[in-house]
């Protein structure tokens, strides 16, 4: 198939386009209103810039992938939609509840296919602990928690990273990952009760940046979460920093940065072998084209993006700059 690239803002896409490429699929070309984002593109893939949208959709192209500004991105699906073009997105699918309902839409329509490079679903300690989880070895579930810290790094992001408009803050941002894996692990989330926070520590000329939030989250069910993130991890540490914990009746997980460890009734916290993983968000995206069955379904992104959504609602306002 012939694919190209419509808004390279952020350059997680550029593992969609690695993917496709060596599934043997054809990278037709990239837009971006920025000229400079594609240069890396050109660079790497030997790829042409086109100068609209709609160029690049007239070559034929049948799949989009997209990192364009957020709050842009549910443009993208939809003028993909006019051209039947299928189309996958770096996080987030979007923003705001408006665009929500309009992404909602599309996909009631049914004319296209919509991916979201949610990777934790493909990386091996995250898979090795759903089996776990589905097998039983915790028992019932009691509680999650999800740490996933980021470096700022200011003076390399664009300043649309800052708004919270253009980029919709850091819990519909960051939190997805962790949203999505709730669940995954859990089920059907239903009603939850959230108690949240955005705090804001520095870059007081950014007004509407937020560096640091925190939800409480609780099911019916009884199950807990917490989710913790921001932009505050050192500059000598790694990019970002994930840690879950999931507690259960009989026994506790934790992944640290990539290590799956298990502590269950009896025996002290082991380290957990993580096969690898054959595929990918763009490979399960592609099954949905083919249509068959994928991992991460429309009713995946949709739940998990509302809840995010949900948190950020609720989320009460610290500024401490």
């Amino acid at each position: 198939m012939k694919f190209g690239i419509l808004g390279a803002a952020h350059g997680h896409i550029a593992s969609f386009a690695a993917s496709m490429i060596k599934k043997g699929h054809t990278f037709v070309g990239i837009y971006d209103p920025v000229k400079k984002r594609t240069e890396s593109y050109v660079t790497r893939f030997s790829v042409p810039v086109f100068d609209s949208p709609e160029d690049l959709l007239k070559t034929g192209a049948e799949v989009i992938g997209t990192s364009a500004v957020n709050n842009t991105k549910i443009d993208v699906y939809e003028l993909c939609e006019s051209y039947g073009a299928h189309v996958i997105a770096d996080k987030p699918v979007v923003t705001d509840y408006e665009q929500y309902e309009r992404l909602k839409k599309i996909i009631e329509r049914g004319r296209i296919q919509i991916g979201l490079l949610l990777t934790l679903r493909f990386s091996p300690p995250y898979v090795r602990l759903k089996s776990l989880i589905d097998e039983g070895a915790l028992g019932d579930l009691l509680s999650f928690e999800f740490h996933n810290p980021h470096n700022l790094n200011p003076s390399a992001r664009e300043d649309w990273h800052f708004s919270n408009t253009e980029n919709g803050g850091l819990i519909i941002d960051l939190i997805i990952h962790c949203a999505d894996l709730l669940n995954w692990y859990v089920g059907d989330v239903k009603d939850p009760v959230y108690s949240a926070t955005k705090k804001k520590t520095v870059l007081p000329e950014k007004e509407t940046f937020f560096d640091y939030a925190d939800v409480y989250m609780q099911t019916q069910e009884g199950i807990t979460a917490f989710f913790k993130t921001g932009w505050l991890m050192p500059e000598c540490a790694s990019a970002s920093g994930y840690r879950v914990v999931v507690s259960g009746s009989k026994g506790t997980a934790v992944i640290d940065n990539g290590t799956l460890k298990v502590c269950c009734n009896g025996r002290p916290f082991e380290e957990v072998s993580c096969p690898s993983v054959a595929e990918d968000p763009t490979a399960d995206f592609l099954l949905g084209i083919e249509g068959k069955e994928r991992l991460i379904t429309h009713e995946d992104i949709l739940k998990a993006t509302k809840m995010t959504l949900d948190m950020d609602k609720a989320a009460r306002i610290i500024k401490n700059c």
